[in-house]
């Protein structure tokens, strides 16, 4: 049997207010190409399916049309867990009736772990939760840790799994020792719930999500990362999905190719503004001014060659070595006396006083009216 493993598609997230949904509808495609060119059998997706708990129409269809051409056109099953991300009681409705077309869908902790069973395979599926949630499912056990919560949750599985089955896990959780990336904001938030790789000993595969860089923690221990790189600090990586074949053992990651990357361009204003006109690039880029700061001038100068110019930093002339950072958004939607403050700032490093704020919006008034001023 084969199974591909996938996670953190994080469905509906826009980055400097610029929306990624063609970009993730491009990965879903190659997923559900990926279905049908290596016959899996299985689809896991271990958690974190949309951005927020409330996900927007667009996201919500984009979802609907991947499972079901994943279920019904391809003909292979599906594992769903919530990640922190999801709204689980949403995720999870009418999760009965989808069990009967291929959807296994568990939303909050459920009293059964088994997701499915399938030949000499059963899959387990251990969502995001709470420590309390545990608390009361094991109320003998002193469970003082994130950790300790799971070790609970896996003895159970192991104590009731089939001797003679492969035993693969769907979980949504961070594991200690492993590479976050700039992304990962709710694994730099949460750090005490980590939990060591040690407490998934005994199962043949274990598909992770929660974390959006592809690593292995631990043989058989697998994070497939993101399908898309969701910050700059991941324009570099590899995106990929991960295939387990249940007979041999292997597991092999294959790289998805994003229509448009994130790209960094970093160097003096002059470098950056030559590189343009040689090479225009139609990624999404970020801009790191290394000479002087990010004003708005400079941004207006590099959205004409870079049209999809999310963020510039600049130098500061405040304190060395920091940085102003200004979007593309902020630029669009800076009032005047915003736009005074950054130029007092990034020219001279001061604030404006309250007289000189007047002073300015009294003559731009009269400059948009027409202006007498002499």
């Amino acid at each position: 049997m084969r199974i591909l493993h996938t996670s953190d598609w994080h469905l509906g997230l826009s980055l400097h207010h610029r929306s990624f949904i063609e970009e993730q509808r491009d990965c879903i495609r190659q997923m559900v190409q990926l279905v049908q060119e290596e016959k899996i059998d299985i689809v896991i997706v271990s958690g974190d399916i949309f951005d927020s708990r409330v996900a927007s129409s667009e996201a919500i269809a984009l979802y609907s049309g991947a499972v079901t051409q994943i279920c019904q056109e391809c003909g292979a099953e599906m594992v769903v867990i919530a990640g922190n991300h999801d709204g689980a009681a949403r995720l999870s409705s009418c999760s009965a009736l989808l069990a009967r077309s291929g959807l296994y869908v568990t939303g909050k902790l459920p009293q059964k772990l088994l997701s499915c069973h399938k030949e000499n395979v059963e899959i387990f599926a251990i969502p995001y939760f709470h420590i309390d949630e545990v608390r009361r499912r094991y109320p003998q056990q002193h469970i003082d840790s994130y950790e300790m919560a799971m070790a609970c949750l896996c003895d159970e599985i192991r104590s009731n799994w089939s001797p003679q089955c492969r035993h693969i896990l769907a979980a949504h959780a961070y594991v200690t020792g492993t590479q976050l990336s700039e992304s990962d904001h709710a694994a730099l938030l949460g750090g005490a719930q980590q939990v060591g790789a040690q407490v998934f000993e005994g199962f043949d595969y274990v598909a992770l999500g929660h974390l959006h860089r592809a690593q292995q923690p631990r043989e058989q221990v697998c994070y497939s990362g993101s399908p898309f790189p969701y910050s700059f600090g991941e324009a570099e990586q590899d995106k990929s999905v991960s295939v387990y074949d249940t007979d041999s053992g292997e597991i092999r990651r294959i790289v998805l190719h994003e229509s448009k990357r994130l790209h960094v361009i970093s160097g003096t204003l002059q470098k950056v503004l030559e590189q343009a006109v040689q090479e225009p690039l139609e990624d999404y880029i970020k801009v790191e001014i290394t000479d002087q700061p990010a004003g708005v001038e400079v941004l207006e100068m590099l959205r004409r060659d870079y049209p999809n110019l999310l963020c510039v930093t600049g130098k500061s002339v405040i304190a060395e070595g920091e940085q102003i950072t200004l979007t593309a958004e902020e630029m669009e939607t800076l009032s005047p006396q915003h736009v005074l403050g950054k130029f007092c700032q990034e020219t001279a490093g001061y604030e404006p006083s309250v007289q000189q704020t007047e002073w300015f919006c009294k003559a731009l008034a009269e400059a948009e009216n027409g202006g007498d001023l002499q």
